[in-house]
């Protein structure tokens, strides 16, 4: 019929198809391309606030022997241990300061002995709150020090400056050592000790050590 247009041939546009906008090619990739980088990002982000775990130290281990005495043989001593294990691995402050001595805890340096000073703390609770969060806390061996006291190996906490009080701040070390001593028979956590000179790391791999109760 006169004024039809011919059907335009086949595999070719017609006159008023349109060419695909070049951006809608590109559109998906782009969408990949951004969801990709959001997930690095969160990623990234999401490794930057857990801290990583501190390498632990090497530990010498020694079983004690038949007929030694002494701790490894104080029923009390190794239900304190046992406790401190489950108070550190929890992260849990109210329990730690359960096993503080009553008279508070020492808090000082490690320089090569359980120290007969350095600065008391009476909140204990508080104390442990600070020095424990963020830390991934880990009970490694123990020893007693020859004077009927027990200084232990921990490892996980978080480096962070502990201010003690507000004029006494001290930096804490992932590895760091806690002193037990015994009153009217039973055992209290008395000193935490953390490790800035590593003298504490290397009795470690030197001296002996007994193997954590289970």
């Amino acid at each position: 019929m006169a004024g039809t247009a011919a059907p335009a041939p086949a595999g070719q546009p017609g006159r008023w198809a349109r060419a695909e906008p070049a951006w809608r090619f590109w559109l998906r990739p782009a969408i990949l391309a951004l969801l990709v980088a959001v997930l690095l990002v969160l990623t990234w982000w999401d490794q930057q606030r857990v801290p990583s775990r501190p390498a632990a130290p090497v530990v010498l281990v020694a079983t004690p022997g038949a007929g030694s005495a002494a701790p490894a043989q104080d029923a009390a001593l190794m239900d304190t241990l046992a406790r401190l294990r489950v108070a550190l691995e929890r992260r849990d402050a109210r329990a730690f300061a359960s096993l503080a001595d009553p008279e508070g805890v020492i808090v000082a340096a490690y320089s090569g002995a359980l120290p007969d000073d350095g600065y008391r703390v009476g909140n204990v609770l508080q104390f442990a709150q600070q020095a424990m969060s963020g830390g991934r806390l880990r009970a490694l061996n123990w020893r007693s020090d020859g004077r009927g006291r027990v200084i232990a190996l921990t490892d996980g906490w978080l480096q962070r400056p502990l201010h003690l009080s507000p004029n006494s701040t001290l930096e804490m070390t992932p590895f760091a050592g806690i002193g037990l001593a015994p009153r009217a028979g039973v055992w209290y956590v008395r000193w935490v000790l953390p490790d800035p000179a590593g003298v504490l790391a290397q009795q470690a791999s030197t001296l002996p050590w007994q193997p954590w109760p289970s």
